[in-house]
């Protein structure tokens, strides 16, 4: 008995006794050549009247399938890796599904973009890696924008502007019309807006902080604002620190306009202008600590 193998690019097995062969396999990917393969063997297991050619197939066919298991497992390894994507300039545009990382600390150049990561596809983790991006103060534009997507996840690491501008805005984040974004273990510094949400649902920010976000500039100075929420939209376990604008513009921790089932939680504000300015009777606001200096 001999087995023959094709691995690429559709997989094929031939066993064969006696020069002849007893049993082949012809698929198009390795999960439906493992469900052909585990089918034949329950059939000839099944059957009480083994020959000795049965047994003898019987037992290749779980060597196989242990083999096919064992290539199984090492393909998702490498597909896993393969969808680990790493950023090393910006501008960058994210349009597939998967794992992303920063190099290292990154700068958006503002000749060649006023986005620093455009995220165009669903199903994306962006890990910053405790890495900050910074956003030139001659820019108005984000260092990162969702746009109209869902599961995206963005963590740990930190956007800032070298210094807060009297003229320009630049936001720190904008998610624009998607659904099932995580934002959490970030830092946001000295942009005139820290996360900007406009007609999004599901929306949790977690574990952030936001300081020095301020502005004379109308509708910004805002740490986290929040437009035409559809539903669901949680704030817990955030800091914001020296909200406080030398204009008549108002700096605010959180403001909340047309945001349906919005809950804040667990929120620290210390040296603030405004708290929570919002115009939405199902905003619920619970243990949360104000420090004013």
């Amino acid at each position: 008995m001999w087995i023959k193998w094709a691995l690429n690019p559709i997989v094929t097995m031939q066993i064969h006794i006696e020069n002849q062969i007893k049993y082949q396999i012809h698929e198009q990917s390795w999960q439906s050549f493992l469900a052909s393969a585990f089918l034949k063997m329950l059939v000839l297991l099944s059957n009480h009247l083994f020959t000795g050619e049965q047994i003898m197939m019987s037992k290749m066919f779980r060597y196989v399938l242990s083999m096919c298991l064992t290539i199984t497992i090492l393909l998702q390894a490498q597909e896993k890796e393969a969808r680990n994507h790493i950023i090393s300039s910006l501008p960058a545009t994210i349009v597939e599904p998967g794992n992303y990382t920063l190099e290292g600390d990154l700068t958006l150049d503002p000749t060649r973009a006023n986005i620093g990561i455009l995220i165009e596809s669903s199903d994306v983790t962006l890990d910053l890696q405790q890495h900050t991006i910074t956003i030139p103060d001659i820019l108005e534009g984000q260092a990162i924008m969702i746009f109209a997507v869902s599961n995206v996840t963005i963590k740990n690491g930190t956007i800032t502007a070298p210094r807060i501008s009297s003229t320009l805005y630049n936001d720190g984040m904008e998610i624009t019309g998607s659904r099932n974004v995580l934002v959490e273990d970030m830092i946001f510094s000295h942009t005139s807006r820290g996360i900007a949400m406009w007609t999004n649902r599901d929306i949790t920010v977690k574990n952030c902080t936001f300081k020095k976000i301020s502005t004379s500039i109308p509708w910004t100075g805002l740490a986290i604002s929040a437009h035409g929420t559809r539903g669901n939209l949680t704030i817990s376990d955030c800091t914001f620190l020296d909200m406080k604008s030398s204009s008549a513009t108002k700096s605010n921790c959180i403001y909340i306009n047309k945001a349906q089932d919005t809950k804040i939680h667990h929120c620290t504000y210390q040296n603030c202008d405004r708290i929570i300015d919002y115009n939405r009777d199902d905003t619920q606001i619970g243990q949360s600590t104000l420090v004013v200096e």
